[in-house]
């Protein structure tokens, strides 16, 4: 029988058998504005409210205090996930630090240095030993081309990441944006072959009005909804209406 990890976000859970395999690591694909980060962020927080599994949150793009601000409207409390921030120093600190330095945000305080996969790989780990960590996000991989511009490099670290999420047994989710226009479900093709299960989150213009819309395209481990249903942004966060064909949608 297959241990799951229930994701806790409505509509979702049916879709896969009743959660993500445990251990697994699933990719979340879309384009700018379809609810990537905020899709992980719920993941993680019903984790520890809901079933009492700790989290970590590793984010490569946004300060504390600014996703903290953009999730408050949902009615989360954040005090209950340990959260990871590696932003360039630029944004947090003073300009005129030279190019390359980054600012580490941990429950220790903020840490100047170079950044470095091996760096953040340890950071990662200590992290989900310590608190005995059940679930992983890491937002996002796509950020990663800001700090590794030689993409045979950013391929391999890529792997080497994914495969120590698997390595530490937690359930991870790692987010990745998609182009406007582009065929693909990553950025830089490797993404969703070294993920066991890729989630695509859509944001599509239907007529007059957007519509948005979630498919599961990979689950290893267990049967999943073919289905491309709707998805809607509500006071509580995401949630998903599995026996709601998107392009069944009135106009």
């Amino acid at each position: 029988m297959v241990e799951r990890t229930p994701t806790g976000i409505p509509g979702l859970d049916e879709m896969i058998g009743g959660g993500i395999p445990r251990g697994h690591t699933v990719l979340i694909s879309g384009g700018p504005g379809t609810g990537k980060s905020t899709f992980a962020m719920q993941f993680l927080y019903n984790g520890a409210v809901k079933y009492n599994e700790p989290g970590v949150y590793i984010s490569l793009e946004e300060k504390p205090e600014d996703f903290v601000k953009n999730f408050s409207k949902y009615g989360w409390d954040l005090s209950r996930v340990d959260i990871i921030s590696i932003v360039p120093t630029k944004f947090v600190t003073s300009a005129n630090l030279r190019k390359g330095r980054f600012t580490f945000k941990t429950e220790k305080g903020f840490r100047e240095g170079e950044f470095s996969m091996d760096f953040l790989r340890e950071m990662i780990t200590d992290k989900v030993e310590k608190i005995k960590a059940k679930r992983v996000v890491l937002d996002s991989i796509s950020a990663l081309a800001l700090h590794l511009e030689n993409r045979f490099m950013l391929r391999q670290e890529i792997l080497s990441t994914a495969l120590l999420l698997g390595d530490l047994g937690a359930t991870s989710m790692i987010t990745t944006e998609t182009p406007e226009g582009q065929i693909g479900l990553s950025r830089f093709g490797i993404e969703e072959f070294v993920s066991q299960g890729v989630i695509g989150l859509y944001n599509i213009k239907l007529g007059s009005k957007r519509v948005r819309g979630l498919e599961i395209l990979k689950m290893r481990g267990t049967k999943h909804s073919q289905n491309i249903c709707l998805m809607s942004m509500t006071d509580e966060g995401i949630a998903v209406y599995p026996k709601e064909n998107l392009y069944s949608e009135k106009l």
